[in-house]
């Protein structure tokens, strides 16, 4: 899935829409929207970043016909989410003791 908004400098659109489908995520280099999640993608080989038309085509042809490269990248980029769930979970265990108390 190519995410809009990654090739001009708009910071691109969300990139675990594609990956929570364990899809390919293609990017341009703008992606100061989702800076954090794309460094991961990219840490664990779940983002193709590419840099104009001519190599979103190639990247896209490459997906469509070999399998096994496009396989590689959907289950990095679902890896990356799984690892992930659960985030704000976490972060508001760590804010409690400094949260006021709950009031029913």
């Amino acid at each position: 899935a190519f995410v809009g908004g990654s090739l001009v400098e708009r910071g691109g659109h969300n990139p675990l829409e594609a990956a929570a489908h364990a899809i390919p995520v293609l990017m341009g280099p703008h992606t100061f929207n989702f800076k954090d999640i794309c460094a991961r993608l990219d840490q664990a080989s779940g983002l193709i970043t590419i840099t104009d038309a001519a190599t979103l085509a190639k990247e896209v042809s490459s997906l469509l016909t070999d399998a096994d490269y496009r396989n590689f990248y959907g289950r990095h980029a679902v890896e990356v989410l799984y690892q992930n769930q659960g985030a704000l979970q976490r972060l508001l265990q760590l804010l409690e003791p400094y949260l006021p108390p709950k009031t029913h």
